[in-house]
């Protein structure tokens, strides 16, 4: 061999191609199983949240029939008239589903008033 000649060496590059696909494709996998359980998640939480409105729903509803019954009793129980003054129970005559939002009225021109 002649000092002059020199020596070249050719790589080829399908080992490191083929190490990044499978590094690609192993990294795709993994955040699609994790997309896929974040989904399944979410759907359990929706159905936990469907309970849970659920038995708020019915707990108001229990709630609307004992005060209901508590101011029909307030009206010849001394207790229990003590008990709707001291908590202010009162009947409204909307349904919570039905009433309007309650919004402040504003003097004419938008001009407030301080008192």
């Amino acid at each position: 061999m002649n000092k002059t000649e020199s020596l070249t060496v050719t790589f080829s590059p399908f080992w490191p191609l083929c190490f990044m696909a499978f590094s690609l494709v192993t990294i795709l996998g993994w955040q699609l199983t994790i997309g896929v359980q974040q989904y399944i998640d979410a759907l359990r939480m929706a159905d936990q949240q469907t309970v849970v409105a659920k038995q708020a729903v019915q707990t108001e509803s229990k709630l609307q029939a004992m005060m209901t019954d508590l101011l029909l009793l307030a009206k010849t129980d001394a207790e229990a008239q003590t008990i709707v003054t001291k908590y202010r129970v009162k009947m409204n005559a909307d349904k919570p589903e039905t009433r309007a939002p309650r919004v402040p009225a504003r003097p004419a021109g938008g001009a407030t008033t301080r008192n």
